[in-house]
């Protein structure tokens, strides 16, 4: 067994999916999908920008659902905004918290869509005690410990894996002898044999970092529980996140001022991040598709910044958090002006 394949089957094993697909690239990932799959699609508009940019290269009509306020896909909106044409969903597991799967697979059932999730690289979150990973029709997940994310496919559709895996060899086809034929454009796309070895080894102690991330989270939720200028993502009793990174949501009052702290907690020393700004708000999107206005989604960029769990220590956590509310504290007074 090659190392390629060994990787396949503990992500196979891992995610309860039969076929994995590995791509170099995360964005060709996507590109593979839209490339293959037809039908208009409903999004999340809180995604990394690399699924929406490929959206718009192949000129796929997309129609975008609000969100909650834990950035995942809003269950409730998704029903009002299906179509005929409409035969795609896609969810994303913001910082690694599941969406509604449950809720989401009746929807599914009942107008016939393909379900697509973006778990990134939040593997080892649980729904009702099943891998999140196993539950989409597709999930996509990626290896971001390298300048470029590479990624996987993971899906029980033997046809769909097939184009995927003709795909990743630049979609020819070999017949007899030199004849070749090319049923579908493809991009050859092969992996590194050290990010395969760097990939298998995260598999290999996932449990264990999921489990170091959790005890930063609870540090995080420990300072933050009388916290009165900001919301954290809550987590309900039947679903175990993967816990990513650590979003929250600041009130009203210091989106004004959101640069500013931002700005202040860098200087300070602490990795904050914002997780992510609406794909529909992108320059490239907006040229094809034009204007579009979650209110939601809107408020949510304006509010969210995102703390660090991964590579960290519990004490550089405790670090954060206190200067997290010196720093929202000092910008408290300033609020919006207009």
């Amino acid at each position: 067994m090659t190392l390629q394949q060994t990787l396949e089957e503990k992500l196979s094993r891992l995610a309860q999916k039969r076929f994995v697909i590995l791509f170099a690239n995360y964005d060709t990932a996507w590109l593979a999908l839209f490339s293959l799959l037809d039908g208009e699609i409903l999004s999340t508009p809180v995604i990394r920008a690399n699924a929406a940019a490929m959206v718009a290269l192949l000129n796929r009509k997309t129609t975008f659902c609000d969100v909650k306020l834990d950035g995942n896909i809003d269950e409730r909106q998704i029903e009002k905004n299906l179509s005929k044409e409409l035969s795609i969903l896609i969810s994303h597991n913001f910082a690694g918290k599941p969406v509604e799967y449950t809720k989401i697979a009746a929807l599914k059932e009942k107008y016939d869509l393909i379900h697509i999730n973006a778990l990134d690289d939040g593997l080892g979150a649980k729904y009702n005690s099943l891998d999140a990973a196993s539950l989409a029709d597709i999930s996509v997940v990626s290896f971001s410990n390298r300048p470029t994310p590479a990624a996987a496919v993971l899906t029980d559709d033997e046809d769909l894996a097939a184009s995927l895996k003709l795909f990743v060899k630049g979609g020819v086809e070999k017949k007899a002898y030199w004849n070749y034929d090319i049923p579908h454009i493809g991009i050859e796309n092969t992996l590194d044999e050290h990010v395969i070895q760097a990939w298998e080894h995260d598999l290999d102690t996932l449990e264990a970092r999921i489990q170091k991330r959790k005890k930063i989270k609870a540090v995080y939720d420990e300072s933050f529980k009388n916290a009165r200028l900001f919301l954290t993502q809550k987590q309900e009793p039947h679903i175990q996140s993967a816990d990513t990174f650590y979003p929250i949501i600041l009130n009203p009052e210091l989106q004004c001022p959101k640069e500013d702290i931002f700005n202040e907690l860098q200087k300070k020393g602490v990795d904050v991040q914002v997780h992510y700004k609406p794909v529909y708000q992108l320059g490239f999107y907006k040229e094809r598709f034009g204007e579009v206005n979650l209110q939601v989604a809107n408020d949510f960029y304006r509010s969210e910044l995102s703390l660090p769990l991964q590579n960290i220590s519990t004490e550089d956590a405790r670090k954060y958090a206190a200067q997290f509310l010196e720093t929202t504290e000092q910008y408290r007074y300033r609020g919006c002006s207009f």
